[in-house]
């Protein structure tokens, strides 16, 4: 998955008054902003504190909550283990998966794990750690509008509608893939699968591990294309210059190796997984 490039910083007001009132001025806004960076009630560089893990809980098997409410899946269990093996606890913020990158970006998160899409648009405004995941992109469509028999050539015509949701990996791809296509944009992966099950879209590009799903949950009004639009790394997202990065690809490294901690996560997920053809080695 991929999120949107965070809006521009709003430029500080002008101060006003004497030189030393306006370097007062400015002496506290610096000072406000550098506090603001590390986060409510986190001094910089606090190896202690907890750390604070952005996901966006609607993607299982990486991300998701129990009927009760509690968080579970791989993502979830990868960063409690990266804080175990740091000595650190682990706050969790679910959000709208849009706003991640953003939030991580302002100093407000340590780092993101929520089957980020390692990207080379991201890679220009954050950091990543080495992927532990790999997943396929797949197409949904809708079973009315891209009947049996057809494929390709129906999303390649005009007037052809393809839903999206907003600031992902799958908008990107179905914008470079399909550029005649008038694309609609959704805050969720449900609602444009649903647009296309309801035959209000032609198709739904994302990774295969949704597709699937989604073709389950509207097994009667779509049907999985068969079109190869590459595959997608899962990494963890930090801030650029994090300390973090180096930590949490020794600890990756490591844990993937028969035995290890992340290596036992995978198998706990295993079954999930291989229905999903994703991909850990």
């Amino acid at each position: 998955m991929t999120s949107s490039p965070p809006p521009p910083e709003r430029p500080l007001p002008r101060a006003s008054g004497s030189p030393l009132v306006r370097l007062a001025a400015a002496l506290a806004a610096a000072f406000a902003a550098a506090l603001a960076a590390c986060g409510p009630g986190t001094a910089p560089d606090d190896a202690s504190a907890p750390l604070r893990v952005g996901l966006e809980a609607k993607y299982p098997p990486f991300e998701s909550r129990t009927a009760a409410g509690k968080l579970e899946g791989l993502d979830v269990d990868l960063a409690e283990a990266i804080g175990k093996h740091l000595g650190r606890g682990v706050t969790f913020s679910d959000m709208e998966f849009d706003a991640l990158l953003p939030e991580l970006q302002a100093g407000r998160l340590d780092f993101v794990c929520s089957a980020v899409s390692r990207t080379p648009e991201r890679a220009d405004v954050v950091d990543f750690s080495q992927p532990y995941a790999r997943v396929p992109m797949g197409v949904l469509v809708s079973a009315s509008l891209v009947p049996e028999g057809r494929g390709l050539e129906a999303l390649e015509a005009g007037e052809v509608s393809i839903a999206v949701q907003r600031g992902t990996s799958g908008e990107k791809k179905a914008a470079e893939r399909f550029p005649r296509a008038r694309l609609v944009q959704f805050p969720t992966e449900v609602d444009a699968a649903t647009e296309v099950a309801l035959g209000r879209a032609h198709a739904f590009v994302y990774d295969v591990v949704s597709v699937v799903k989604l073709h389950e949950r509207h097994a009667s009004a779509t049907r999985i294309l068969d079109l190869d639009l590459g595959v997608e790394d899962y990494a963890i997202a930090l801030r650029r210059g994090s300390p973090l990065r180096a930590a949490i690809d020794a600890f990756l490294a490591e844990g993937r190796k028969p035995g290890g901690a992340v290596d036992a996560i995978y198998a706990r997920w295993r079954a999930e997984l291989d229905r999903l053809h994703v991909r850990t080695e």
